[in-house]
Formats: structure tokens, C-alpha cells, sequence
């Protein structure tokens, strides 16, 4: 009796077996960098949030010293910078300068209550770019509201 042929399944296996592990590994690169985006969104929002609230605790202490005025430069808030750093972390004034946006041109002196009931945003906090979210909205409402109980008597 003759035996049958027997038939090679193994190139059918191998196939088989790179399908499956070229699947695996498009599936962990994929769950990778989802996760890598999603950690990279969620820690460049923390650093955000630190630097706005920071660079707002450190306006209001440098108008709290300085009888309302309103710093000029960067330089003039490096003295506020170690008072308000507990719990924020920064490194350094350099490092907020990147990460917030202040406009220093604002004259808190000819402000008025007017100037709020005018349609126009009062934002003198924003991210870099000039964009703004909920955070420095926030902040910017209550530098807003210091200044008015400052200045507008």
C-alpha cells in the first residue's frame, strides 16, 4: 500500500503565525501611542494649570506690594515668585515666561467698572499664542476683580 501524500502546512502555519503576530503588534502600537498622547495632553494641561495660577497669585501679591500698579516686565514679578511657589513647583520665573502669556501694557489705574459691561474680554493672562481656556479665564475674572476693588472706588 502507498502511502498518501502528505501535504506542508507549515508555510499555511507561518503565515498564519505572522498575521497573528503583526496584528498584536499593530494593536500594542496603537494602545501605546494612544496612551502616550493621552498622558502628554493630560501633563502639559497640569503644567497649564500650575503656571496660569501661579503667574496669577504672583501678579495679585506684586499688586498687593506695589499700591494696584501692574509689573511692567517679567523682572518686576521675580520677587513674588518664591511667595507664591508653594505647591506650584516651578522651577524658575524663565519657566512660566514660556508657559504664560502676560500683558503688561494693562494700566489697572484708568480701569473702570465701565470698561467690564463693554462686550470686550478682560484677558490679561493667556497661554502662549493667545490662547485661552477655562483656567485663565478664571484667573483673569479674578485678577479682574481685584483690580476693580483696587481701583475703582
Amino acid at each position: 500500500m502507498v502511502n498518501p501524500p502528505v501535504q506542508d502546512h507549515s508555510r499555511r502555519f507561518s503565515l498564519r503565525r505572522l498575521l497573528l503576530l503583526l496584528t498584536v503588534v499593530a494593536m500594542i502600537s496603537a494602545g501605546a501611542r494612544f496612551v502616550y498622547v493621552h498622558y502628554h495632553r493630560a501633563f502639559a494641561g497640569y503644567e497649564a494649570f500650575g503656571a496660569i495660577w501661579q503667574t496669577h497669585d504672583m501678579l495679585i501679591h506684586y499688586m498687593n506690594n506695589n499700591d494696584g500698579d501692574w509689573p511692567s516686565r517679567w523682572d518686576d514679578l521675580r520677587a513674588s515668585f518664591a511667595y507664591t511657589n508653594q505647591g506650584y513647583g516651578a522651577p524658575d520665573v524663565n519657566w512660566l515666561e514660556q508657559r504664560v502669556t502676560v500683558d503688561f501694557s494693562f494700566d489697572p489705574s484708568g480701569f473702570t467698572s465701565a470698561d467690564t459691561t463693554r462686550g470686550k474680554p478682560f484677558y490679561v493672562l493667556l497661554l502662549p499664542g493667545g490662547n485661552s481656556n477655562g483656567d485663565t479665564q478664571e484667573a483673569n475674572r479674578r485678577i479682574k476683580t481685584f483690580v476693580l476693588s483696587y481701583h475703582v472706588k
